[in-house]
């Protein structure tokens, strides 16, 4: 049966995730689980079209903050992870965000001024050179968002395959076997007699750089890889996070864009659950491997190698086809960008940035 988080490749930015996914179901944001008003001491939203600074921006407040202690949580584009969509800015009871709040995760105040606070990086470009690009604009943004169209019809049809492996999976596996692993695994958390929950962030993306993972995780004391075997890793995940959130445990969960859970983070133990990977980075060394090769029945497996074979193919296929056209769209973003970028008065901008920069600092200070 499909494995498919073995298609995803890590990327090297650590301490980050995606506020969003493209799914079989198109573009779902996450923006209201990372920047609510509530939480945040300040909120400034970046607006602007694409290649207008907006992802300089945000880099430049996170690298000035930094030098004054500020801890910085990066939230990379789930379609250009070479990009930013925000960094969250944190020293003490001072807690800043600084996003990119245009399409598709379209972001305005809801306490303007007070908290929430707009930055226009558009006030920079030449509006009546936009003007007489209109039509190039236009073919390119519709040619761009016929190629993510066509993507999520592919990531359809791959996360339908991906569903009919879980559901075969229940013949597969030895249920007592897995359950009494979970238990030897869990029985040493301590029980909080509180209510568990759940934090959901993103570190899996179907982006136009390809099916990425940023290893966010793997900077845990505790790193436990977990190694698929048919698609079976998702009923351990998914047992584990009943047994951990009976214990009262705090679970940070990240879900892959085809669904079921990739990986887990237990803050208040600083111990993460992994999917395994043979050529891991040499400076991360596992503190246990769970091989779900163990909870197989292998006869079963054995006399479904066709089955899975067909299957493999079949998300292969599809899943190339939605990062083809991903792939294709990046080509007409980068043609948007370069519009925009030749009618922006960057100087300008930069000048901007260094007030916007200096504000932030102040903070820190």
């Amino acid at each position: 049966m499909v494995s498919h988080i073995a298609y995803f490749q890590n990327i090297p930015p650590k301490n980050a995730y995606f506020a969003g996914a493209n799914t079989p179901e198109g573009f779902v944001s996450d923006y209201s689980e990372f920047f609510s008003e509530e939480t945040f001491t300040k909120v400034y939203i970046i607006k602007g079209g694409s290649g207008t600074g907006k992802s300089t921006m945000i880099g430049r407040c996170a690298e000035q903050a930094a030098k004054y202690g500020a801890a910085c949580t990066f939230i990379l584009c789930s379609s250009d992870p070479e990009s930013l969509d925000g960094v969250l800015l944190r020293r003490d009871d001072i807690h800043i965000a600084v996003i990119d709040g245009t399409a598709p995760h379209t972001v305005d105040p809801v306490y303007a001024g007070s908290c929430g606070e707009i930055v226009n990086s558009g006030d920079y470009w030449d509006t009546t050179a936009l003007e007489n690009a209109r039509e190039e604009i236009v073919n390119a943004a519709q040619q761009k968002g016929e190629c993510f169209s066509r993507a999520y019809r592919y990531l359809s049809g791959a996360a339908s395959v991906v569903s009919a492996s879980k559901q075969f999976c229940g013949n597969l596996i030895l249920k007592e076997k897995l359950e009494k692993c979970v238990g030897r695994l869990v029985s040493s958390i301590k029980d909080t007699g509180q209510v568990g929950k759940i934090i959901n962030r993103r570190t899996l993306a179907v982006s136009m750089n390809g099916a990425v993972r940023v290893t966010t995780f793997n900077s845990a004391q505790t790193v436990i890889a977990v190694k698929e075997c048919a698609a079976t890793a998702s009923a351990f995940f998914d047992l584990l996070e009943k047994s951990l959130l009976m214990k009262g445990q705090t679970i940070v969960r990240s879900r892959s864009p085809l669904g079921g859970t990739a990986e887990l983070y237990l803050p208040e133990l600083d111990m993460a659950f992994v999917p395994y990977e043979e050529n891991v980075d040499r400076q991360l060394t596992y503190t246990k491997i769970i091989n779900m090769q163990r909870f197989v029945d292998k006869d079963v497996l054995s006399a479904n190698r066709q089955k899975r074979r067909f299957g493999e193919k079949c998300f292969s296929s599809l899943l190339e086809g939605a990062l083809d056209s991903l792939a294709e769209a990046k080509k007409h973003h980068f043609r948007l960008e370069d519009i925009y970028k030749a009618t922006m008065d960057f100087s300008g901008l930069d000048q901007f940035s260094s007030v916007l920069t200096d504000r932030i600092v102040q903070r820190f200070q």
